[in-house]
């Protein structure tokens, strides 16, 4: 076991907010500030069967808890039971030892950049002299294989865990997760997730030359009930498009692309989503405006930003009703009020 001590205050860099919903503003002002919480991480073994569950397979049948930001939550979280009769064994350097990769978490591109990639590669950093391999269940997206390039990571330190023998024995690996919803925590994350993020290669030229984009999220869902969609999205595109933006579709962009318009952009605005998170790529000085329902009081994108050192603002909407994923329209007045703030 590596009992990793440093302890850190969790990121939330507190972002300016335009719109009318005050609870939103004092739940932020109420979360900005964290008691520190240790991190731990250790290696076992154990036998792995594919399941069909939300999160991925199981190790078998005890779980062991490890501790979470808070409240403690143990390794269910990461599909993963544990048999803990292996605990005593040797790690072998010549095998392979797997971090799992939540079903849930692989379908999403924000996953990859705010969950999957940051523990990658503290795991590699914290556990040097061994083969760290991401443990999968199914097919993988090809986007994030393409974000595996990127990274040069390549396709070697995939493995679905179909493909291993039931019967053995696999090397695993436990974490206290780096992300708690909002919270990241700071010092691990610039530790180890910076210099690689910062270290990425420029593959291609930027396919646009605006240093202003917007986001769009309307190829993602359309605009169907309870899908978390900006309702006046027409609208608001174009008060964006007017004032100088370049409205994009991510999905219509390569991951090397989509990486070298984030870096050479000024500001980037768009709906809450996984498409803003390629922020991380952004220079240090750049604006980041997210528009949200005031229902959805997280602040993601804010720690991201807080994390990589760009600034972040928010436009909060009117929601439809109280579910989480309730539709929203956001005001005119407030979406150009961002834009000026941002120009500043």
């Amino acid at each position: 076991m590596i009992n990793y001590e440093q302890s850190s205050t969790v990121a939330l860099g507190l972002p300016k907010i335009f719109g009318h919903n005050q609870f939103f503003c004092d739940s932020a002002l109420q979360r900005s500030s964290r008691k520190p919480r240790q991190f731990r991480l250790r290696v076992f073994k154990s036998k792995i069967n594919a399941t069909e569950s939300h999160f991925g397979f199981v190790a078998s049948p005890e779980p062991i808890p490890v501790t979470y930001f808070e409240p403690e939550e143990n390794l269910e979280y990461r599909g993963l039971k544990i048999d803990d009769s292996y605990l005593g064994t040797t790690i072998d350097d010549k095998l392979p030892v797997y971090l799992t990769i939540p079903n849930f978490f692989k379908s999403i591109y924000g996953h990859w950049i705010t969950d999957i990639l940051p523990e990658f590669f503290l795991a590699k950093n914290l556990l040097p002299g061994l083969s760290i391999k991401l443990l999968h269940s199914g097919p993988v997206p090809e986007f994030a294989r393409a974000i595996l390039d990127e990274f040069e990571l390549r396709d070697d330190s995939l493995d679905d865990v179909g493909g291993l023998d039931g019967n053995d024995t696999h090397q695993m690996i436990s974490m206290t997760p780096l992300r708690d919803h909002d919270y990241f925590h700071d010092k691990l994350v610039r530790k180890h997730f910076l210099a690689p993020v910062s270290g990425v290669p420029a593959r291609v030229q930027s396919p646009l030359e605006n240093g202003l984009i917007y986001v769009s999220r309307r190829n993602w869902k359309g605009i169907q009930p309870n899908s978390r969609a900006l309702n006046n999205r027409d609208e608001i595109e174009e008060v964006f498009r007017r004032s100088g933006y370049a409205i994009i579709l991510p999905e219509r962009y390569s991951v090397a692309e989509q990486i070298a318009i984030f870096r050479q952009a000024r500001v980037v605005s768009g709906e809450s989503g996984s498409g803003l998170h390629n922020s991380i790529f952004m220079k240090p000085e750049g604006r980041v405006i997210c528009i949200q329902s005031g229902r959805q009081n997280h602040l993601i994108q804010a720690s991201l930003c807080s994390l990589f050192g760009q600034s972040s603002a928010y436009v909060l909407g009117q929601q439809e009703n109280e579910d989480w994923n309730s539709n929203f329209s956001v005001r005119r007045s407030d979406v150009e009020d961002a834009i000026a703030d941002a120009a500043q």
